[in-house]
């Protein structure tokens, strides 16, 4: 059975920014949207925000070498989301802390991300669906353009 649900125009703010630190390959990255009003739109948290501590660094003089390292914090604010039988339910916001490093050498990316470091079980987006805790993942990507 399929359910429709209103829609609308939003109204919010949104921010961004990058702020270099001390020492050059250091920074603090973030980013914040809130919505104005209720929403009548489902899975739209009322707000959301992700700050970051950022470690770049290219110690070769060809740039064929990156390190990148990356401690971000996120929450996102409660929304509404829909049940089984069509009623809306409204969701509590959740937080999560997430750990990445990346090491890339020309066009081949070796990775490891670590999600949810502090293991909160409590973070869910459908009520009685628990996210495993922590969870990582990692690989090696590249691109070949020639």
């Amino acid at each position: 059975v399929a359910f429709l649900y209103p829609g609308g125009i939003m109204d919010g703010i949104e921010i961004t920014g990058r702020v270099p630190l001390l020492w050059e390959p250091l920074a603090l990255e973030g980013w914040y949207t809130r919505w104005a009003g209720n929403s009548p739109w489902i899975y739209l948290p009322d707000q959301s925000f992700k700050a970051a501590l950022v470690y770049r660094h290219s110690p070769l003089e060809s740039g064929n070498l990156d390190l990148i390292g990356r401690l971000e914090g996120s929450y996102r604010g409660q929304m509404r989301i829909p049940t089984t039988d069509g009623t809306l339910a409204t969701i509590p916001g959740i937080s999560s802390l997430d750990l990445e490093f990346q090491v890339r050498v020309i066009d081949v990316r070796a990775f490891v991300r670590w999600n949810n470091i502090l293991h909160r079980l409590n973070n869910y987006d459908v009520p009685g669906r628990t996210f495993p805790g922590q969870h990582v993942f990692y690989g090696v990507k590249w691109q070949f353009w020639n």
